[in-house]
């Protein structure tokens, strides 16, 4: 998603104030006066046509600053005190920054550095120092979450998430009661949590003008048009004791540009076997768009397991992409410990016992036992055969081709 920021609004930066706004009544009343002195005395002039016009504009002009003057017009300035304000300087520390998006040019990633690299060794750069002389530079790196940092070296590019939103909305939480100034931003524009960044701009909009601070991106990288590129954005994994399909998976899937061939989403274990494979279909169209499938998985064995999710084209002639590292996301899934075993106990082979166990039979997740506990002495019921039955009844309704269990 780029990042839609709005314009900031411009700062005061000079006005004109009087010294003696009192004398105000004066001024007008010499103004008004020497206006009618000056038609007066002009009217019998001898002078004719343009020279009697620019006459009279340069007197009354003269006039009228005479009666400024009297006023005393000061022009005022207003510049921020040195360091009595924050100025924060945020740079997207994600992996896709490290994509070049074309054969051409530097990645993002490398610019983002040469933008950060020091003068001379322990200087910060030229642009970076004209900020200090004026602000306090507190300087943030983000990527699956925001940290304060002492300089920019740390860029390392190695996470794959760019929460822009969530750095934006701790900002504003941990400058909330201090005099921040500006919010100066190094992103590529594309934001993994772009529901909350539509939130946070949203609210942005909302507030009066006076509480915004004003927020500066600086987009680094030139896109593509002819770029092309797969990526599995989330994977979120559930789990249910009473389906088939025990565990379900949720994956969205981004694509930027056109791709003949099919796509499809597939599922792999820990040792590489394919378990799951479903095609996606993306809307039209060459921008980055967005989509969801769901899998529902049962070769899934019981306890932790870690799956491999992954997008992939499927064709003969297979385009390039920008970069196969976001074509792949590992979740971990815990379908519990089955077959749950019941344990079914009572004093007489009851009627409803052969139901409960023609109820479940088709269930590989339960697994039922049946233990009966007959009193040796003094037996409170007596066993009746049927007419025609030749079995003992206290085997009626269990299935005789199974072993006994306990």
């Amino acid at each position: 998603m780029t990042v839609p920021f709005s314009e900031p609004i411009p700062a005061k930066l000079a006005s004109l104030a009087f010294a003696n706004e009192s004398w105000a009544w004066v001024a007008m009343l010499f103004g008004l006066g020497a206006l009618a002195v000056l038609f007066l005395t002009y009217r019998f002039s001898p002078l004719r046509g343009g020279k009697k016009v620019a006459a009279i504009l340069l007197k009354a002009t003269g006039l009228a600053l005479l009666a400024l003057a009297l006023m005393e017009p000061v022009h005022l300035e207003e510049t921020p005190k040195k360091h009595s304000n924050d100025v924060v300087v945020l740079a997207d520390n994600s992996a896709g920054l490290a994509v070049p998006l074309r054969t051409d040019r530097p990645s993002p990633a490398a610019a983002l550095q040469s933008a950060f690299a020091e003068a001379s060794p322990g200087q910060p750069p030229a642009w970076l120092a004209g900020i200090a002389g004026t602000f306090r530079v507190q300087p943030f790196l983000f990527d699956r979450g925001l940290r304060r940092v002492d300089d920019f070296s740390g860029l390392d590019f190695a996470r794959n998430s760019s929460a822009l939103g969530a750095a934006l909305e701790s900002i504003e939480s941990r400058f909330q009661n201090r005099p921040l100034a500006a919010t100066v931003v190094f992103t590529d524009g594309n934001a993994t949590d772009a529901a909350l960044l539509e939130s946070y701009l949203t609210a942005q909009a909302e507030k009066e003008p006076g509480r915004r601070v004003p927020v500066f991106p600086v987009l680094v990288g030139e896109a593509n048009p002819a770029a092309r590129d797969l990526a599995v954005t989330r994977v979120d994994a559930t789990t249910t004791q009473f389906e088939d399909a025990q565990v379900t998976l949720r994956v969205e899937a981004e694509a930027l540009g056109e791709f003949p061939d099919a796509v499809e989403i597939h599922v792999s274990n820990e040792k590489g076997d394919e378990i799951a494979k479903t095609p996606v279909v993306f809307p039209s169209g060459s921008e980055r768009r967005a989509t969801s499938v769901r899998l529902r998985l049962a070769a899934v064995p019981p306890g932790i397991s870690f799956l491999n999710v992954g997008i992939r084209q499927v064709g003969e002639t297979v385009p390039p992409e920008l970069t196969e590292k976001n074509n792949r996301r590992r979740v971990s899934v815990h379908r519990g410990n089955g077959p749950y075993r019941i344990l079914y106990v009572s004093g007489r082979p009851n009627w409803e016992y052969k139901f409960l166990r023609r109820a479940i039979a088709n269930d590989a997740e339960l697994d039922l036992v049946g233990l009966i506990r007959i009193a040796k002495r003094e037996p409170k019921f007596e066993w009746r055969g049927q007419a025609g039955e030749s079995g003992n009844p206290l085997f009626r309704g269990f299935n005789k081709e199974i072993p006994e269990e306990a």
